[in-house]
């Protein structure tokens, strides 16, 4: 028993920044209308998602890319 040599204790790694943060719906197209010139296009994508039961938090990433598929979609 006297052998036994204290352990040292198991410290896990810091979990690493996110790449990019979650934002809402509402916050990306405030953003996106500082540079966007089509702001009825903004504002139609706006409610495409609030009506089509799209996630309420995303990346700006998949907000983007969904708002240029969303621009190009057939009426």
């Amino acid at each position: 028993m006297a052998d036994d040599a204290p352990t040292a204790p198991v410290v896990s790694a810091p979990t690493p920044a996110p790449s990019s943060f979650d934002l809402t719906l509402d916050e990306w197209c405030a953003r996106e209308s500082m540079t966007e010139r089509r702001v009825e296009l903004l504002a139609a994508f706006h409610f495409d998602e609030r009506t089509s039961g799209g996630p309420a938090k995303d990346s700006a990433e998949n907000f983007a890319s969904r708002y240029a598929a969303f621009a190009v979609r057939p009426v």
